[in-house]
């Protein structure tokens, strides 16, 4: 039986972490020059302990707020006006994190994957700081195909 700690790396071996106060232009700046097989970024607080993620959607909506381009979804006065703010940082969009412990079922990921919707999963240490990501691909490179 794979375990995550098995697969974690074979395609994401450096999540893009940020602080929680890092300005929406760097994070940005630091995903252009991150793997493109990276689904979302990772936000930790003054002690390296995860504190949320920000999928690549979410950036995608605040360049699109931005711009004037219209959104999928209606914003909030508040969110509009935290999204075209100057001032906006990392724990202004970033939202509760998924995580998991390297001696997991790979099939327990699996699980958690589908039910969050989401394409990648913190791998965290006791003290809650980041050690890897686990990337949908790295799951679905991991499978043995099924008929």
């Amino acid at each position: 039986m794979l375990k995550i700690k098995d697969i974690y790396q074979l395609i994401t071996k450096n999540p893009i972490i940020v602080n929680e106060n890092e300005s929406i232009k760097d994070i940005i700046t630091k995903v252009n020059k991150g793997n493109p097989a990276l689904s979302c970024v990772y936000v930790t607080d003054q002690e390296n302990k995860l504190t949320g993620t920000i999928s690549l959607t979410a950036l995608l909506n605040v360049i699109a707020v931005r711009k004037g381009i219209p959104s999928h979804r209606d914003l909030s006065v508040p969110e509009l006006f935290r999204y075209t703010g100057k001032n906006m940082v990392a724990k202004d969009i970033m939202a509760k994190p998924m995580v998991m412990k390297l001696d997991e079922r790979l099939e327990d990921a699996i699980a958690a994957l589908i039910k969050s919707d989401t394409d990648g999963v913190a791998i965290v240490d006791d003290n809650m700081e980041i050690i890897g990501d686990l990337n949908i691909y790295e799951v679905l490179c991991s499978i043995p195909y099924i008929e």
